[in-house]
């Protein structure tokens, strides 16, 4: 019953964004209002098909850090996917917008190795309840706007990998907001993350004054973070307005560097006793907040030295120990993370429509507009990094839920745990790259002028080196002798995928290679979609 009112409730966001009046939006500044809205509808089948059922994280191991629950469960498209956006949450509008998805998936049920997207299991249907995937309203100028609601967000520029908040995550539920004034900017966030224990039990400890959500005393997570940035480089009119994306904060012009330091902080209280310094948009929290916080500095240097190469580095500290300078300090040691990127995207020279008069006759000849592109990205995380929980610390302030650990609640009870702050959590190394050559209207083309197919060809690329014992659940801060020192493991995964596109339809295969400490296994994933797409936005398509 409550599923079904649920979607009738898209209906209604449906209905009311199709007859919105003119004057929603302005998506050039000065010139008449047009109501700009888009509606999009994806049907996917997925199918995989395995030599052997191998992860990349220990199969014995109790405490994950999620990193095979992303590859085969949400990396997974879903069966359906219905959106709309409407105003300014359109790339390059201004003014109000609003966004709704829809997505149906099948539930999450402890298969890593799931063989298709089709929500059944055992006989029975299997769909995810959670079908709102984003509900957000924005408000956006030239120079400032506001984002409420559920959506997912990104605020590491173009690192995959970044340490802030990133769209690896689902979605968050927040209040956002940006600001500029002229080559200064400001992005700030506040989010709450519902304390509901993980599915399977395998969760944090909890101390008196604490509780998930089914105990007498829950508690209420909250995820804050304040960005700054300051922008060199030529003025261009993409200073003014980045017409991209939908969050205009963090692009570039060729030319452009950037230099930014955040504040991103898990905060979680005692008796859920929060102060109004825990949601002031520009502040340290470290050195306002009276109880304990999770405090990570993050500090982000961006180039784009053209326009078809982008080079970005994060250097992030969880704690900096300051005894080796004669300063009193704790015993943790100093917890950092690293990520370096780089990102080439270029046209490739097409020959141009032409009529030549050959043997047989007069002919034409015509070569589709085709793009290039590649990513790679290297990393580490420490050990402890994520970890903190304010042990050793004053009374009542010990809260394993400051640990940076994001949790997507099941419809029907219990909580999949990702970490937050790395994609592949505390304790490792990775180096990983993608990268496609894309003809016509493949994903990676999207030029003006394409006929109606398109095709690609890409490779991705991933190494992993793991340490064993580290993770965010259990780790202890203090007088840990062995987990610096575990095992670690050494995974690599390697695919080809190949797209052909036609019209709405695109099919997709992709085979893998995977290798895990000494074991290896052959993956095949055939993927056919049909896409629609309505409205009266012209802009870039997404």
């Amino acid at each position: 019953m409550k599923q079904s009112i649920d979607v009738r409730i898209v209906i209604v966001v449906v209905l009311l964004a199709a007859i919105a009046q003119p004057g929603i939006a302005q998506t050039n500044p000065g010139t008449a209002q047009n109501a700009s809205w888009r509606l999009s509808f994806t049907a996917t089948f997925d199918e995989r098909v395995r030599t052997a059922n191998l992860l990349l994280e220990n199969a014995s191991k109790q405490y994950k850090n999620g990193i095979d629950m992303q590859r085969n469960y949400f990396a997974q498209p879903p069966l359906a996917d219905f959106s709309i956006e409407a105003g300014s949450a359109l790339p390059g509008v201004r003014g109000f917008g609003v966004a709704a998805r829809v997505a149906v998936k099948s539930e999450w049920q402890g298969d890593y190795f799931r063989s298709d997207n089709l929500p059944f299991a055992n006989g029975a249907t299997s769909v995810e309840g959670n079908l709102f995937s984003r509900s957000v309203v924005y408000w956006k100028a030239q120079s400032a706007g506001i984002a409420f609601g559920r959506d997912q967000v990104d605020y590491n520029g173009m690192l995959e990998g970044g340490l802030l908040p990133s769209s690896r995550i689902p979605w968050y539920d927040a209040l956002r907001g940006y600001g500029k004034l002229g080559r200064f900017s400001l992005d700030s966030m506040i989010a709450t993350i519902p304390a509901v224990k993980a599915w399977d039990g395998n969760d944090v400890p909890l101390e008196a004054g604490y509780g998930f959500e089914t105990d007498k005393t829950p508690t209420t997570i909250v995820e804050a973070m304040s960005k700054i940035t300051w922008t060199f480089g030529p003025q261009s009119s993409g200073d003014k307005e980045s017409t991209g994306a939908v969050w205009p904060a963090s692009s570039l012009s060729p030319g452009q560097f950037s230099l930014s330091a955040a504040d991103h902080a898990m905060l979680a209280r005692y008796n859920n006793r929060f102060y109004l310094t825990d949601l002031f948009p520009l502040i340290s929290r470290h050195q306002a907040s009276v109880p304990q916080t999770n405090n990570s500095m993050v500090l982000t240097a961006a180039w784009q030295p053209f326009s078809w190469l982008a080079l970005s580095v994060q250097a992030g500290f969880d704690d900096i120990n300051l005894n080796g300078i004669g300063v009193s300090d704790t015993a943790t040691p100093t917890i950092d993370a690293y990520v370096l990127g780089a990102r080439f995207a270029a046209p490739l020279k097409t020959l141009q429509a032409q009529k030549t008069q050959g043997k047989y006759g007069l002919f034409a000849s015509n070569i589709e507009p085709a793009t290039i592109n590649a990513y790679i990205e290297a990393g580490s995380t420490h050990w402890l990094w994520g970890n903190y929980d304010g042990s050793q610390a004053q009374p009542n302030d010990v809260n394993y839920f400051l640990r940076f650990i994001y949790r997507y609640p099941r419809y029907l009870g219990g909580s999949i745990l990702l970490p937050l702050t790395s994609p592949y959590g505390p304790g490792v190394r990775w180096i990983s790259s993608h990268g496609e050559i894309a003809f016509g209207r493949a994903a990676g083309a999207r030029q003006a002028g394409a006929s109606r197919w398109g095709f690609s060809l890409g490779y991705r690329l991933l190494f992993l080196d793991l340490n064993t014992e580290a993770n965010l659940i259990d780790t202890k801060v203090y007088n840990n002798t062995t987990t610096e020192n575990a095992p670690r493991s050494y995974n690599v995964l390697a695919s080809i995928p190949i797209s052909l596109t036609f019209g709405a339809l695109c099919g997709t295969i992709e085979p893998a290679y995977l290798w895990h400490d000494g074991q290896s296994a052959f993956e095949l994933e055939m993927q056919l979609s049909y896409r629609i797409l309505a409205g009266t936005y012209t802009g870039t398509e997404q």
